[in-house]
C-alpha cells in the first residue's frame, strides 16, 4: 500500500534547500532510506497538494540516493511543499 508522505525535514546548503528526513502516518525515515525502499519496489510513496497527488520517484547522482515527485502542471504535490516535521 502507498505511503503518503506528510512533511519534511530538510537543511540549506548554498542557497539549495535539502531533504533530509521525510514523514507520515508511519512515522519519519531518512531520505536515503525512502529512496531505497522506492527503488527496490519495497515500498511507494507519494504527495497530496490539495487536489493533486503526485507519486514520489528515487533517482541516485554521485553514488548518493535522492527523492523527487514526478513532474506534471502545479508546484502544489512538491515535496519541498511540505510542512516541517515536528
Amino acid at each position: 500500500m502507498a505511503r503518503q508522505i506528510l512533511c519534511i525535514l530538510t537543511i540549506s546548503r548554498t542557497h539549495h534547500e535539502h531533504i533530509t528526513q521525510v514523514g507520515g502516518a508511519w512515522g519519519t525515515i531518512s531520505r536515503e532510506e525512502c529512496a531505497r525502499q522506492i527503488h527496490s519496489g519495497q515500498e511507494t510513496y507519494y504527495v497530496v497538494g490539495g487536489r493533486y497527488r503526485a507519486d514520489v520517484e528515487a533517482y541516485q547522482r554521485g553514488g548518493i540516493w535522492y527523492i523527487k515527485t514526478q513532474p506534471d502542471a502545479t508546484t502544489k504535490d512538491n515535496l519541498l511543499s511540505l510542512p516541517d516535521c515536528k
